[in-house]
């Protein structure tokens, strides 16, 4: 929910890489049963740009390249 909210700027900046970025995770980490994350993340990729898009992925090599490693950021 919080990557739907960050993209859509609901209750918070809005911040449509990072938004994606969590929808992406979720999305991934997600079991069978929980198909409505798969369907945020539809619905925001289908809004978003180009440019989000491609700036979602980047953060997603980020974020998993810090977990890797250990370190936060």
């Amino acid at each position: 929910m919080f990557g739907a909210l960050l993209f859509k700027g609901q209750y918070l900046a809005r911040d449509p890489p990072q938004g994606l970025m969590y929808l992406i995770l979720a999305r991934d980490a997600a079991s069978v049963e929980e198909s409505w994350i798969a369907d945020l993340y539809s619905a925001a990729l289908k809004q978003a740009t180009a440019e989000e898009a491609t700036r979602a992925l980047d953060h997603v090599k980020h974020w998993i390249e810090q977990f890797r490693s250990g370190r936060k950021e």
